[in-house]
């Protein structure tokens, strides 16, 4: 079937030169990223100020126990 393009469709191959990687290299980058459940007395922040950068070439991965909010 081959490479697919953001929409779902087959990618065009003269398309590439859109997808360059910036000079620092960071293919997906996070800054200030914050998630709260609850409201009042009962408020839990389960992300506060999160930055991260993935580069070309690396991997990564969410680590924790079962229930503690990796999908979120």
């Amino acid at each position: 079937r081959g490479p697919q393009g953001p929409s779902g469709r087959p990618a065009d191959p003269g398309a590439r030169a859109a997808w360059r990687i910036p000079p620092d290299g960071a293919v997906l980058r996070c800054r200030g990223a914050e998630k709260v459940y609850g409201s009042g007395a009962l408020r839990v922040a389960a992300l506060n100020g999160v930055d991260f950068e993935i580069c070309a070439g690396q991997s990564a991965c969410v680590l924790g126990a079962s229930g503690t909010g990796k999908s979120t």
